[in-house]
C-alpha cells in the first residue's frame, strides 16, 4: 500500500473515529472533555464499534508513520519523540 493510498485510507479512519463524538467541544481539555467524549460512546455496541475503528486508525499510523520510533524520556519533557529523524518535544 502505498503513502497516498495509505494518507487516504487514514484520514477516513480519522474522520471515523472523530464522528463518534460529534458535537464534542475540543476545545474543553482534560478530565471535563475526556467525560463529554466518553458520555458519546453510551453502551457496549457503541463501545465496540468505536474500538474497531480506532484499531484500523492505530493500524493505519503505524503504516503511514514507519519511521517513528519513541526515544527515552528527558527530564523536563512531557513529550518527546522521533519521527523521520526530526526532533519533536513539548515542554511540560
Amino acid at each position: 500500500m502505498g503513502k497516498p493510498i495509505v494518507g487516504e485510507k487514514h484520514q477516513e479512519a480519522t474522520q471515523k473515529c472523530l464522528a463518534f463524538s460529534a458535537g464534542v467541544d475540543r476545545t474543553v481539555e482534560g478530565y471535563e472533555g475526556l467525560i463529554a467524549a466518553q458520555q458519546c460512546l453510551p453502551n457496549n455496541t457503541v463501545r465496540d464499534n468505536f474500538a474497531a475503528e480506532y484499531s484500523v486508525l492505530g493500524r493505519l499510523w503505524c503504516v503511514f508513520h514507519a519511521n517513528w520510533t519513541p526515544i527515552p524520556r528527558q527530564t523536563g519533557h512531557s513529550f518527546h519523540v522521533n519521527l523521520d529523524s526530526r526532533s519533536v518535544a513539548t515542554r511540560g
